[in-house]
C-alpha cells in the first residue's frame, strides 16, 4: 500500500489552513546525511540513416527486326495432307494406253479420290540489294495409294513437282506493312502416273504402269504481304504452258514470325493438270488429275 503524509501550514493572520498532499514515492529532500544515487544516464544510440532504395532499371528489350524489311531468304519445310484425283481416258482400244478408263475422283459415279500426304520444301526471297527481283524454289512430294480392279495389289506413287521461279516485284510500303505485287516466270517439272497396255500375240493384254515426266515453262502472278507485327503471307497463281495451258496452280500461305528468325505457317494448295498423251500414230489419250491439300510447317528467315 502507498503511504501518504500530510503537511500542514499555518498561515498567520487568518483562520484558514491548507494542506498539501505529497506522494511518498517522491524522492525526499536530502538532510545532508542521506546519499542519493543519481540515475544512470541512458546512452543515446545514434539513429541509423535509412538505406537508400535501389531503383530498378527496366531491362531493355531487344527490338525485333522489322518484319517488313526485305528477306533475302525464307526457307521452310512442312507437311501436306489432302486428296488426289486422277483419270486416264484412252482415245482407242489398241493404242498405247490401257483400253479402259482408269479413274479415282469425285466426278465419276462410284469413284473416290485417294488420300495423299507428303512434304513441302521451299526457299524464296529477294535478291540482296535488288528489291525488285525475287526468286522461289518450291519442291513438293505427295504419296497416295489406290486399289484398282485391273491390278492384283495396291498401287502407290509419289507425285513430285519442282518449280523454279524468278519474280519481278514492286514493294509498296504502308504505315505498318509492305504490299508486294509480283509477276513470276520460270520452269516446272512434274511427274504423273501412266497406265499402259501391251497386246500380246495371243490377244491377251499385259498391263503396266510407269511415271510420266513433264517439263514446261511456268508463268504467273500474285502478291506478298509483310507486316511489322510479324504476320506475313502470299498468294500465287501459276500457269504451266505445254502448247496450251497444261497446269493451273493456286498457292497461298499465312505465317507468323515467332522470333526474328523462326516462323510458323499454314496454307493451302490446289493443282489441276491436263496432259495429252502422244504416240507415233497420234494422240493416244488424256490424263486429268487434281491435287488439293493443306499445309502446316515451320521455317527460318534471314534479313
Amino acid at each position: 500500500s502507498s503511504v501518504q503524509s500530510e503537511l500542514q501550514l499555518m498561515i498567520v493572520g487568518g483562520a484558514e489552513s491548507s494542506s498539501i498532499v505529497t506522494d511518498s514515492n517522491e524522492t525526499p529532500p536530502s538532510d545532508g546525511n542521506t546519499t542519493v544515487d543519481p540515475k544512470p544516464e541512458e546512452e543515446i544510440k545514434p539513429q541509423k540513416e535509412p538505406k537508400p532504395k535501389k531503383e530498378r532499371t527496366p531491362r531493355e528489350r531487344t527490338p525485333r527486326a522489322a518484319s517488313s524489311a526485305p528477306t533475302w531468304l525464307r526457307t521452310s519445310i512442312g507437311y501436306n495432307g489432302g486428296f488426289y484425283s486422277y483419270q486416264q481416258v484412252p482415245t482407242s482400244t489398241t493404242g498405247l494406253l490401257y483400253e479402259k478408263a482408269i479413274t479415282f475422283n469425285n466426278a465419276t459415279e462410284g469413284s473416290t479420290p485417294a488420300g495423299a500426304f507428303g512434304l513441302d520444301v521451299r526457299g524464296m526471297g529477294t535478291i540482296p540489294n535488288v528489291s525488285y527481283l525475287g526468286y522461289d524454289l518450291h519442291i513438293q512430294a505427295d504419296y497416295y495409294s489406290v486399289i484398282l480392279e485391273e491390278f492384283p495389289t495396291p498401287i502407290g506413287d509419289w507425285i513430285t513437282s519442282i518449280d523454279a521461279m524468278a519474280s519481278g516485284q514492286y514493294p509498296v510500303e504502308m504505315t505498318s506493312f509492305t504490299f508486294i505485287p509480283t509477276v513470276r516466270l520460270g520452269l516446272l517439272r512434274d511427274d504423273l502416273m501412266l497406265y499402259r497396255q501391251n497386246i500380246l500375240d495371243d490377244g491377251n493384254v499385259e498391263l503396266s504402269y510407269e511415271p510420266l515426266f513433264v517439263t514446261a515453262p511456268n508463268l504467273g502472278f500474285g502478291a506478298e504481304l509483310q507486316s511489322n507485327s510479324g504476320i506475313f503471307g502470299h498468294m500465287y497463281y501459276d500457269l504451266g504452258i505445254r502448247g496450251s495451258i497444261y497446269r493451273k496452280k493456286l498457292d497461298a500461305r499465312v505465317g507468323y514470325d515467332i522470333t526474328d528468325t523462326v516462323f510458323v505457317y499454314t496454307g493451302g494448295r490446289s493443282t489441276i493438270r491436263t496432259v495429252d498423251i502422244e504416240s507415233d500414230s497420234g494422240k493416244s489419250g488424256e490424263i486429268r488429275d487434281a491435287n488439293n491439300s493443306f499445309l502446316i510447317g515451320l521455317g527460318a528467315s534471314f534479313r
